[in-house]
């Protein structure tokens, strides 16, 4: 496989993770509509206990480091309108 080949190839897979994560971002805001639990409410209190337990792993592992980023970005991140 060529260079240009697999570039193209990891291209797809990002595309596709990036549409993989959008769709569970929606799964979760409808699932938490449907639960009667708010996002800026208890929810953010579960992100935020997950952020920590991922902190306390330690951040200088690479993996922990971005899960804990993630998990604050959700925090961050405005909800559209649920109906």
């Amino acid at each position: 496989m060529s260079s240009e080949d697999r570039v193209k190839e990891l291209e797809e897979d990002v595309s596709n993770l990036k549409i993989e994560v959008a769709a569970l971002r929606e799964l979760m805001i409808k699932q938490v509509a449907v639960n009667n639990i708010t996002f800026k409410g208890k929810y953010d209190e579960v992100i935020i206990q997950l952020a920590k337990e991922y902190e306390e792993r330690g951040l200088e592992d690479e993996e922990n480091s971005r899960m804990h980023e993630a998990l604050r970005q959700y925090i961050k991140y405005q909800l559209p309108a649920v109906e």
